[in-house]
């Protein structure tokens, strides 16, 4: 069978891309080649010395054990478990939005197809693994292709296990498989391009194998569990009355086996036998010792967990103070922080990834070079502020691009037509008469010379604005779908005259400011400047145009 080449080229060899290894799966687990799905606990028995061999072997680029005792641990640590699936779910089920390049046709287009394949519902639980990197520093997952429509779309984002991959021993960056594509090959392989995402998420700066976390939880890991083994063999023994066990002096080894194991069961059975030459007795119990050491140290390491991974303890310990407080406040704000980043990192990945490569299997790299991009969380989005900011920032003449604040809303490109082949019908903004004004040519030129001037053309304006209105009004029967009501009409009339009968207002106010020196100086001048602003032309405006529009009211009924 002949395999089919590609366009797209391989940048390790500079040969193209046979899209039937697209479709093979590369990383699976074989049984009995490297890549096996058994592990070898390394967490049984752990002691300092071992847990360091484990570190420091990794350090030196093999990492297999640090990668199963990050999965043991995750599985025997309670603590650790709970707050590590607390930061991956609170990333996983962030919203997701997609960036379009451009207001393009073809940029809205390649993001419209992004966001059709996100719309999946396999994604959430695809993030959390990926967000495995979190504790283990990396994470790997193979993306399976599949071309049973018009596109390349991946099928599955399979993760794969940690063990199965190792880094270069040279630069302990760049990661190779293990075993090869068959996994029985004794030399790891490289990966081939468009088939891994590869997730870096480092708790520190440094090489991938030591930026996890796992690296300091292990730690803690190890001293909790000789603490809770020492707290349980306290409790089995702490308040039981301590058995004397007497035999004579002629006692033989095996009699005093006996006596032992009868003051032994006494213990768990309640129960023993012993020859009548034995005698058993039961001192007062003693209750010396204490088990708080053992629970403090436990909350004790159980904090600093928390604090490692979620940045705070407010939200998974019992401390004073709890959430109900400031403290609590900080605490949660450091928590969406780390929150933040988190998001933002694995958006990074996505986006020099997988997004990239469904572009361009799909359409080709973009003309201008502007892929579709992913944002994760709602940081990323606007709300009421941003878009007050937005509309302040159009209406001072600055322009936006539709599709960055359609992308940032998360609404979807407007379609031409539905699925009956009409227009769809659009909402659209209310164009309000001072943005759509009468011709110029209908209303005589207003000059400014002053104050009293501007405000008694404006009236005269209003008065020419009201005149149209009203047959407007009268004619309405006629055209009512393209009219304009009166009030809309004068307004629009008297939309430019703000700024004539607003400078008396603010000018002693500017003044103050331009005169001050300083703070207190500023302070001083500001009360002085009260007096000084001269509302009068504003007045007089306001109350002629309440006056036209009880007018317009009153002819509207009487035209009725």
């Amino acid at each position: 069978m002949v395999k089919r080449a590609s366009s797209l080229i391989d940048p390790s060899t500079g040969k193209p891309i046979v899209y039937d290894d697209l479709t093979r799966e590369i990383a699976g687990p074989t049984m009995g080649g490297v890549r096996s799905i058994l592990s070898g606990h390394p967490a049984q028995g752990l002691d300092p010395a071992r847990l360091a061999r484990i570190l420091r072997s990794a350090e030196e680029g093999n990492a297999e054990d640090q990668f199963a005792l990050a999965e043991e641990i995750e599985e025997k640590y309670l603590h650790y478990q709970g707050t590590l699936g607390t930061r991956k779910r609170a990333v996983s089920q962030l919203e997701i939005t997609v960036e379009a390049g451009s207001d393009a046709p073809d940029d809205q287009d390649r993001a419209q197809f992004i966001r059709d394949w996100l719309a999946r519902d396999t994604l959430e639980e695809e993030l959390f693994d990926i967000l495995d990197a979190v504790g283990k520093g990396v994470s790997f997952t193979e993306v399976a292709w599949d071309l049973s429509g018009n596109y390349w779309l991946p099928a599955r984002l399979e993760n794969r296990d940690g063990r199965w991959f190792e880094f270069d021993r040279i630069d302990g960056k760049t990661p190779r498989l293990r075993g090869g594509p068959d996994g029985m090959s004794g030399t790891p392989t490289d990966l081939p391009p468009f088939r891994f995402i590869v997730h870096h998420h480092p708790a520190k700066t440094g090489l991938p194998l030591r930026g996890g976390l796992i690296r300091g939880v292990a730690w803690a890991y190890l001293f909790q569990n000789f603490a809770v083994k020492d707290w349980v063999i306290f409790a089995e023994v702490y308040g039981m009355p301590v058995r004397l066990g007497r035999y004579g002096p002629n006692a033989t080894a095996d009699e005093k086996r006996i006596l032992l194991r009868a003051v032994t069961n006494l213990a768990t059975d309640a129960a023993a036998i012993i020859p009548d030459s034995m005698k058993v007795e039961f001192a007062e119990a003693q209750a010396s010792g204490n088990y708080e050491v053992y629970e403090r140290l436990c909350q004790y390491l159980d904090q600093q967990v928390s604090k490692a991974v979620l940045g705070q303890t407010a939200t998974t310990d019992a401390v004073a103070g709890g959430l109900g407080g400031s403290q609590g406040n900080v605490h949660n704000d450091v928590r969406e922080d780390i929150q933040r980043a988190d998001a933002k990192k694995l958006a990074a990945t996505l986006n020099t990834g997988l997004v990239r490569w469904m572009i361009d299997f799909n359409f080709g790299a973009p003309a201008s070079g502007r892929y579709p991009r992913i944002n994760i969380g709602q940081s990323e989005k606007f709300g009421k502020e941003e878009m007050a900011l937005v509309e302040t920032f159009v209406a001072l003449g600055g322009r936006v691009e539709e599709s960055v604040i359609r992308d940032k809303l998360a609404l979807p490109d407007p379609p031409e037509t539905g699925a009956d082949g009409q227009p769809v019908r659009l909402l659209k903004a209310k164009v309000s008469a001072a943005q759509n004004p009468a011709p110029a040519d209908t209303i005589p030129p207003i000059a400014a010379p002053g104050v009293a001037v501007a405000a008694s053309s404006a009236s005269v304006a209003g008065l020419e604005g009201l005149m149209r209105g009203l047959k407007i009004g009268a004619a309405s029967s006629l055209a009512a779908a393209s009219t304009m009501d009166a009030i809309d009409a004068a307004v629009a009339d008297m939309a430019d005259q703000w700024q004539p009968v607003t400078v008396p207002m603010f000018d002693p106010l500017q003044k103050a400011f331009d005169a001050s020196a300083s703070y207190e100086d500023l302070k001083v001048r500001l009360l002085a400047a009260l007096d000084k602003m001269d509302v009068r032309a504003m007045a007089e405006l306001l109350a002629e145009a309440t006056f036209m529009a009880r007018l317009a009211g009153e002819s509207g009924n009487a035209l009725q």
